[in-house]
This record gives structure tokens, C-alpha cells and sequence, in this order.
């Protein structure tokens, strides 16, 4: 059976790649539930053909939360005005890749290949976006974004989701074995996360490493501890020496100039003062999406507009949107964007599916991070699950003024995660700081 669930993750890592690397041409969205459906089917035949015709059954929490996720989509779908069918197949596909992260997560081997398949993939886009930023014309870039790094994303933004999620996982890599690879893997991916100009995704890293700090000070003892905080101080020193070295580098044009790296950390901090607010067009873009969700959530509570209905939605409300200031405040292009999402993964959420859809989202997320807090704490030293754990967190952080659920590369990996931490470690499936 683990030799299929290996097989099962190869043809999971070869979907993962297809979605990372698709051409522009294709349409990620599209391929992510076609894709699903086909490792929905594989994996269902496989379990029951090698479980003497009995599937194997997740935990009753794992069913519950889909369970309930399930019938927020139907009601939403049924009650709201604006459903689409797209929007629909891609909430389903949450579900399912819940699932296939649960049944993959009996296999130590299994999750290695994704784990594996995650870091070589996130240095080839570290290694475009490095070209990018020299002007090497080594993978295309959309018009919107010509003038930024977005690796082999469409939005820089997304750039900035993935990177905050590999990062942690790299991070583990060289705790556990400091190799030359692992570090130099860690150090293009920040680099990667820093071109991206994303203050968001910043943010969601720092909190990452930070979690990881104290998950290593107060959760290791004696030797292991001390080999991983050497090891942690190679890496935060790593981080500020490419810092450094790409604090001049431009990563966003906008009507006040070019911003360098170190400026736009700089504009970072600049959100906490009031008149910083003012000035800043992105955050008072936000500020827009999110009286918007706000709008379509006062309007329909209970099961919102319908999933996959927030643009239809946020274009019938610009006639009010118009007189907030903060639609004032906005560029010509920012105020004729056709918004899809609210840059806000609750609010988006409640929005299209109403209160039902966020309790049964807040289960599917928190319920499996309970479960691999508690497993963190009872296993300190199982690294590997304990930066699974740190890269939801920190993807999900970005949640608060972005939208990795809705990016198909990410929302492949988080719910993969998520189904993987549901399954505490067997003791053979641990892997130990040595």
C-alpha cells in the first residue's frame, strides 16, 4: 500500500509542477480541479483495491469539517445570486485535496518526494526571478506586471504566497542537515521573497521565523538545541547579508517613483502612521476590497453571494463603493479594476458563502493545526512536521490581506498540508535532529 500512496505523490508533485510551470496560455484555475478529480479517482481505486474493498476512512474531525464545508457550498451555491460553476469546482477541491494530504500522510516516503518536488521547485522559480531582476528574458511576463518580479507567476503577489510558504520547509531542510544545497536553497528563496516586493508575504515569513525561533529555543534541549540555533544563526545571517546585498534593487513602480527593496521595507512600517495610510494606494485598495465583503456580507450573511461570486458582486456595488474616500484616493486604474477577490481570505469567504462557509473554513484550518501543535509539542525534535505546520501558519497569516487559498499552486500545498498534519507521525515516521 505505501508504494501506491509514493506513486500517488509523484503523480501529486507532477500536478504541482503542471500548475507552477504552466504556460501562460493555460489556465491554472482550470487545471487545478481537472488534475484533482483524476488523483481523486486514482487514489479512491487504489485504497480500495488494497483494503480488502473498504476505502480507508479519514478520522471523524477530517469528515466532519468536509462535511460541513460540503453543505455550505451546496446552500451557498443554491441561495446566492452570483455562483459560478468555477467557483464552485474550486471550494470542492479544497475538500479533496484534504483528503489525498490525510491518505498520503501513512507514507514518511511519501511526503518526502512533496517535500523534495517543493524545494527543487521553489529554486527554479527563485533562480527566474533572479533573472527577472537582471532582465533576462528567461520566462515571459504578463503586461499588468512587465516591470516587476513575478517568477513564473502572473502576480508578483503570488510570487510572494509561495515563497512564504517554502521558505519554512527550506529553513527545516538545513536545521536538520546543514548542507551547502540547503542552504543555498534557503537563501534564493528569501532572495525570491524579497523581489517579490510583497509586504504581505514579508510579514507571513517573519512570523514563520519567528515561530520556528521559539519552536527550537523552548522545545529542544541539550545538544540538539544548541546544533540548531548555530544552525539558525547561519541562516538569519544569510537572510540580512542578501538583504543587504538587494536593498537597492527596484521591485515596484508607482506614481511617486521606483521603490528599492529598502524602501519598501520602509513603506512597510509606514502603514502604522496615519498620514502612511493615507498615502498608501495598495493598502487603501484593500481597504476598498474589504468594505466591499463587507457590503456583500451585510446583504446576504447567512450564504452569501455564492462561490466564485465576489467580481460579479463587487462590480454591481461600485456605485457605492464610489463615494467611500478610499475609492478617492485610488489611481484611475486601481479604481477600474474588476476586483475578484477581497484580499482577504475571511472576509472573501464569508462573502461567497456567508457565516456557514467561514465556521465550516475556520474548522478545516484550525482543527488540522491543533492536531499538529499538539503532535509539535509531544515530538519536539520531528522537524519535518513541525515546518509543515509553520507553513500553513504562515500562508495563512498572508490570508489576512491576500488570497493564497484562491492561487491554485498554493492552495495545492496548504491542503495538502493540512490533510498531512491530520495524521500524527508514526514512531517509525519520525525524523530526529541528530
Amino acid at each position: 500500500m505505501k508504494t501506491h500512496r509514493q506513486w500517488m505523490s509523484v503523480a501529486l508533485s507532477a500536478l504541482f509542477l503542471g500548475l507552477l510551470f504552466a504556460p501562460p496560455g493555460l489556465d491554472r484555475e482550470v487545471l487545478l480541479p481537472a488534475g484533482t478529480l483524476l488523483l481523486l479517482v486514482a487514489s479512491a481505486a487504489l485504497s480500495v483495491a488494497h483494503r480488502g474493498g473498504h476505502p480507508l476512512t479519514p478520522p471523524r474531525s477530517l469528515l466532519a469539517m468536509a462535511g460541513l464545508w460540503t453543505l455550505a457550498l451546496m446552500l451557498s451555491t443554491a441561495a446566492g445570486t452570483s455562483a459560478t460553476i468555477l467557483g464552485v469546482i474550486t471550494h470542492a477541491c479544497w475538500v479533496v485535496l484534504l483528503w489525498l494530504g490525510w491518505w498520503l500522510g501513512g507514507d514518511s516516503r511519501a511526503i518526502a518526494i512533496l517535500g523534495r518536488m517543493t524545494g527543487l521547485a521553489a529554486v527554479v522559480v527563485a533562480a527566474i526571478c533572479l533573472a527577472q531582476m537582471v532582465d533576462i528574458p528567461i520566462w515571459p511576463r504578463t503586461d499588468l506586471f512587465s516591470d516587476r518580479v513575478v517568477g513564473v507567476f502572473s502576480n508578483p503577489n503570488h510570487l510572494g504566497s509561495f515563497c512564504a510558504f517554502a521558505l519554512p520547509l527550506a529553513s527545516i531542510a538545513f536545521l536538520r542537515e546543514p548542507k551547502v544545497g540547503f542552504w543555498c536553497q534557503s537563501g534564493l528563496i528569501y532572495a525570491a521573497l524579497l523581489l517579490s516586493g510583497s509586504r504581505g508575504a514579508w510579514i507571513s515569513a517573519l512570523v514563520a521565523i519567528l515561530l520556528l525561533s521559539l519552536w527550537i529555543t523552548w522545545g529542544m534541549s541539550g545538544d540538539r538545541r544548541r546544533h540548531a540555533i548555530r544552525r539558525g544563526l547561519v541562516l538569519i545571517a544569510t537572510w540580512a547579508a542578501t538583504t543587504l546585498a538587494l536593498s537597492e534593487r527596484p521591485v515596484l513602480h508607482s506614481p511617486d517613483g521606483i521603490l528599492s527593496v529598502s524602501e519598501r521595507l520602509q513603506q512597510t512600517g509606514e502603514v502604522l502612521d496615519a498620514d502612511g495610510r493615507d498615502r498608501d494606494r495598495t493598502l487603501q485598495h484593500r481597504l476598498l476590497l474589504w468594505s466591499a465583503a463587507g457590503q456583500m456580507i451585510q446583504q446576504e450573511p447567512f450564504l452569501g453571494v455564492g462561490p466564485g461570486g465576489f467580481e460579479s458582486a463587487y462590480a454591481q456595488s461600485l456605485p457605492a463603493l464610489r463615494q467611500l474616500p478610499q475609492y478617492k484616493r485610488l489611481e484611475i486604474g486601481l479604481q477600474r479594476d474588476r476586483a475578484r477577490f477581497a484580499h482577504n481570505e475571511a472576509l472573501h469567504v464569508t462573502a461567497e458563502q456567508g457565516i456557514l462557509g467561514l465556521v465550516a473554513l475556520t474548522g478545516i484550518l484550525m482543527l488540522p493545526l491543533a492536531t499538529g501543535l499538539r503532535t509539535g509539542v509531544r515530538w519536539p525534535n520531528h522537524l519535518w512536521y513541525q515546518g509543515g505546520v509553520v507553513a500553513v501558519l504562515s500562508t495563512i497569516v498572508h490570508g489576512l490581506v491576500s488570497y493564497p487559498l484562491h492561487i491554485p499552486t498554493t492552495s495545492v500545498l496548504i491542503f495538502i498540508s493540512l490533510g498531512i498534519i491530520c495524521r500524527s507521525p508514526s514512531p517509525d515516521d519520525r525524523i530526529r535532529l541528530e
